[in-house]
């Protein structure tokens, strides 16, 4: 567990953490700052352990900025993955291979995928990507999301997928502000039988 109530910079990443066990991961931050100019992340956070059963969540109630993704969340365990933030930045270096927001629960998931994001989300690639190779549901509720901001033409706003086909989960999106990319503004594909 992670708290941190002032601005949180680094060289590299800003935050980053892994968890090996089988607890789950929390953080609760403010703003956090990765290199602006290089490979680092705002927050990279990994839950590596697929016996995992309590999950990961990130609360970031500042702004979160990276170099390459804003936000980067990998949960291989069996619990769900949950983000509740703020205005979210990826790719502040402009060479277009961050996003804003990259959520990613592998095929041990089977607890549900959810983001929401208050302010702005935007990456140089795509603006907020979620996907799935788990039994779990996926659900945004984003304001305004920007992909390809370096103007390359290749990057999405919103990229949401799940590629289980034994997923009975939903995939569901709610986008209350403007959301815009270079390719699509939004792609949505849920390879399972839910909706």
């Amino acid at each position: 567990s992670i708290t941190a109530s002032g601005t949180v910079a680094g060289g590299s990443d800003g935050i980053y953490v892994r968890n090996n066990g089988t607890g789950g991961m929390t953080l609760a931050v403010a703003a956090v700052i990765g290199d602006p100019g290089g490979d680092g992340s705002g927050i990279s956070a990994v839950n590596a352990n697929n016996a995992s059963t309590v999950g990961l969540s990130i609360t970031a109630s500042g702004t979160v900025s990276g170099g390459t993704d804003g936000i980067y969340a990998h949960n291989q365990g069996t619990g769900g993955l949950t983000l509740n933030v703020a205005s979210v930045t990826g790719d502040a270096d402009g060479d277009s291979v961050g996003r804003g927001i990259y959520a990613r629960s592998d095929a041990a998931s089977t607890g549900d995928v959810s983001i929401t994001a208050s302010g702005a989300v935007s990456g140089g690639s795509d603006g907020m990507r979620a996907v799935s190779y788990g039994t779990c549901g996926l659900t945004l509720d984003v304001a305004d999301v920007t992909g390809d901001t370096d103007g390359d033409g290749n990057g999405r706003g919103i990229y949401v997928r799940d590629f289980n086909k034994a997923s009975t989960k939903n995939v569901s999106i709610t986008a209350s502000g403007a959301v815009s990319g270079g390719t699509d503004g939004i792609f949505a594909r849920n390879n399972g039988t839910g909706g």
